[in-house]
């Protein structure tokens, strides 16, 4: 039990206007000091007044660790009296266990993009919680306002999940996460493009460079970062090797890709990046700018104009010309503990048959070559369904129209012949528009 002459102790000393705690100032500081401190109070009692005063104007500028190994050290025999049993040390500082814990990332040589996700992820955590929480109580009263949102609250259960297995690892902090259960998240189909939208955008390209990326994105379904590290080495005569987000894979290269990344990297150095600028390798901004541009120059809209736009669109529209689930997959490099062991089922050879018949960006070029050009009345994708009313309308009155004439020609007994072939004639000038 923690004594009142504890707390107001330690309340007058953190009620100083200017307090410097590991290099912060003012109110955060404040409330960062007495989250750690409630902490130290609860396992001390009485002793944590007594520490104050043998300390001094030293214990604001101490960290709750360092308190606890002085308390441990100096007086370990009035502690235990005090508090009846030893308990271990608070719970490490939120941010000292990120910082720990996006150093082992790096470490692992995971990839930029994955650091960042997390790095924003934890932020907004560490704000909320100075101290690092350990009930599963607090854990759902974070993710409670964003229960109510499609994905945010499952994809911040995962990455906590992830965090605090690393810090019950290293710190030997509980995990509350193993006490929740993950968010559900509705089932979104991502933004892709239609076909007629591909054609368009196959169409707008302009120039090697812009054909190369989109063959890239779009054919291979490489990630933007992916883009980025494609190094002209990495081509071969019919596979490529993709550095991807956690491993290095060979994986099959149409010839139709092939020959423009020839064209594109000609007489160049193989240790050169494939998308190269004036100053270096394009970044991933400048990638990002180009592909929205393409989207412009297409007068594609209603989906967004992003390179994993393009990613999306390799596996639905796979799919949708009869590539099955687990080949998709493989190609896409998608990970899963489930399914590892059927994607490995599949060779490389297997890949590349599959891949040749039923990839989206050689069924299109093939439909281009064929003079089939893409109709540019239905690149907007609708947005609502009463955007379409006055079509369905039109072609149910068009419908009742001729289905109401048919009856009449047929009759009981199937007579008027005559009336009968005006009316398929009128159907098969209207299946010819």
């Amino acid at each position: 039990m923690v004594s009142n002459a504890s707390q107001e102790g330690a309340s007058r000393l953190l009620s100083a206007q200017e307090v410097h705690i590991n290099g912060l100032k003012g109110l955060e500081s404040l409330q960062f000091k007495a989250a750690y401190f409630d902490q130290i109070m609860l396992a001390c009692g009485p002793t944590l007044g007594r520490v104050a005063r043998e300390l001094g104007p030293n214990f604001l500028k101490m960290t709750p660790k360092e308190v606890w190994e002085y308390i441990e050290l100096s007086s370990p025999a009035i502690w235990f009296k005090e508090t009846g049993i030893r308990q271990s040390p608070p719970p490490p500082s939120t941010q000292e266990v990120i910082d720990k814990f996006l150093a082992a990332k790096r470490a692992a040589n995971r990839s930029g993009e994955t650091i960042r996700s997390y790095k924003n992820a934890l932020r907004p955590f560490a704000r909320a919680y100075p101290v690092l929480p350990t009930k599963p109580e607090q854990i759902e009263e974070y993710l409670a306002p964003h229960r109510g949102e499609t994905s945010t609250a499952k994809d911040i259960y995962i990455v906590l999940n992830i965090f605090y297995r690393f810090a019950n690892a290293r710190f030997g902090v509980p995990n509350p996460l193993a006490q929740i259960d993950k968010p559900r998240a509705k089932i979104k189909t991502p933004d892709h493009l239609t076909v007629n939208q591909a054609q368009a955008l196959l169409s707008a390209i302009e120039t090697d460079r812009e054909r190369g990326l989109i063959y890239c994105l779009f054919g291979l379904g490489l990630r933007l970062g992916e883009a980025c590290r494609l190094k002209i080495a990495d081509i071969g005569a019919d596979t490529i090797l993709i550095h991807g987000k956690e491993r290095d894979e060979e994986m099959p290269l149409p010839a139709e890709i092939r020959d423009v990344l020839a064209q594109l990297t000609e007489g160049r150095s193989p240790g050169e990046a494939v998308f190269q600028g004036r100053q270096g390798p394009l970044s991933h901004s400048r990638i990002q700018d180009m592909v929205k541009g393409l989207f412009a120059r297409a007068g594609i809209t209603g989906v967004r104009s992003s390179p994993h736009t393009l990613r999306h669109s390799k596996g639905v529209l796979s799919t949708m010309f009869g590539l099955d689930q687990f080949s998709n997959k493989r190609l896409l490099r998608h990970t899963s503990t489930q399914m590892t062991d059927r994607y490995n089922a599949l060779n490389l050879e297997e890949l590349r048959v599959k891949d040749k018949e039923f990839n989206p960006l050689l069924r299109i070029l093939g439909q281009l070559e064929l003079g089939i050009k893409p109709d540019y009345a239905q690149l907007v994708t609708p947005q609502d369904a009463a955007q379409l009313l006055p079509q369905l309308l039109d072609g149910m009155i068009s419908l009742g129209q001729i289905a109401h004439e048919l009856s009449q020609a047929l009759g009981g007994n199937g007579h008027r012949p005559e009336q009968l072939k005006e009316i398929i004639r009128t159907l098969e000038h209207q299946a010819g528009k």
